[in-house]
């Protein structure tokens, strides 16, 4: 789930060209703490991840094996198959499970020799932002904070620290932007101060990014207790806000998320998948497939649904056969190609694993 009041165009359009033009190799050994600032009790911020450093430190290793998976197959796609190629009945069998996939996620065409015949370039566009990622893990500048729940943000109705001018314990109704004859409260950014060396803490800007106003629709109780905005309340997994340099997953992912996998998709790679009609696509979003579609949100600003994109779950992501552009903007449209793409051994285009 993306918040965010969006990237400069230009700087958009150049991350973009760079991905797409730049061939990016994923390097090795490279823990979740070394690409994000994962959050401490020691930091005295909330949204500390000590209870869970394993996991976390897990969940971009895991990232670097989908992606391979997925780049790897985009790459294979593009070549044009060889009659010998295809006369080894395991290629051939891979070659189908790969165009049937990406046919279903991102709208290509092929014909019988199995050759892509139409969506090369919204392949190349996918592995262009999958590799963006890819740099932006090599990178390892931890200027983005990772977060294991919402409690680095505080609930307040007075200013916790000067903001555009204004001191300390302003009372939030005052502020304009924030308050109002209708908003008597807002959140709190506690790393804000602390955490963002780069930016000035004098800078009317920077201090902004520090309040968060009632019009994210988040309820009282911080965002995982759930959010309201012209809807039914809905209860996010995980956010990745722009302007806070942060993504936090919440309790539920951890703890609650029904049918989904609580581990590392990697543990799947060589055991047996069923294909009786029971295991689903959906099952196997695991916390760092979660990760991955949030990092789509810090990396290239993907949607999380119409217009710009399609929506979440397989049965969103389907929709990419006949909406190419959408699905190539679609943040869950990459974890679930780069899963089914690593998870080789049956095929995933109907979102039910089976063997033809």
């Amino acid at each position: 789930m993306l918040l965010s009041s969006g990237w400069p165009v230009l700087l958009w359009m150049a991350t973009v060209l760079l991905g797409l033009l730049a061939p990016v190799t994923m390097a090795a050994d490279i823990k979740t703490s070394n690409t994000f600032k994962v959050l401490t009790d020691s930091d005295n911020m909330g949204g500390s991840c000590d209870s869970r450093t394993t996991q976390v430190d897990a969940m971009v290793p895991e990232i670097q094996a989908l992606i391979t998976a997925a780049t790897d197959a985009i790459d294979t796609l593009l070549t044009t198959p060889t009659f010998s190629s295809l006369a080894i009945p395991s290629k051939k069998k891979n070659r189908e499970r790969l165009l049937l996939l990406a046919k279903q996620f991102f709208g290509i065409k092929f014909n019988r020799y199995l050759k892509v015949t139409s969506g090369e370039g919204t392949l190349q566009t996918v592995k262009g932002r999958f590799n963006q990622i890819t740099a932006q893990i090599n990178a390892k500048d931890q200027k983005w904070r990772f977060g294991c729940d919402d409690s680095w943000v505080e609930y307040t109705e007075t200013l916790k620290s000067e903001y555009a001018g204004m001191p300390s314990g302003t009372p939030i109704t005052d502020v304009p932007g924030l308050g109002g004859i209708t908003r008597s409260w807002a959140f709190f950014d506690k790393g804000g101060p602390t955490l963002r060396p780069e930016k000035s803490d004098s800078d009317d800007a920077t201090q902004m990014t520090w309040y968060m106003s009632q019009d994210r629709g988040w309820l009282a109780g911080g965002p995982c207790t759930g959010i309201k905005k012209d809807a039914p309340v809905v209860y996010p997994d995980a956010q990745t806000l722009q302007d806070q340099q942060i993504i936090y997953f919440c309790p539920r992912l951890w703890d609650d998320i029904g049918t989904r996998l609580k581990d590392d998709v990697r543990n799947y790679k060589t055991t047996t998948i069923a294909t009786d009609g029971t295991q689903y696509l959906d099952r196997y979003m695991t916390p760092g497939a979660t990760l991955l579609h949030e990092m789509t949100h810090q990396i290239f600003s993907s949607a999380d649904g119409p217009p710009v994109g399609l929506g979440y779950f397989f049965v969103s992501v389907a929709q990419g056969e006949s909406k190419p552009d959408q699905a190539a903007m679609n943040a869950d449209s990459y974890p679930y190609f780069a899963v089914a793409a690593y998870l080789s051994q049956v095929r995933w285009h109907t979102g039910i694993a089976t063997t033809e």
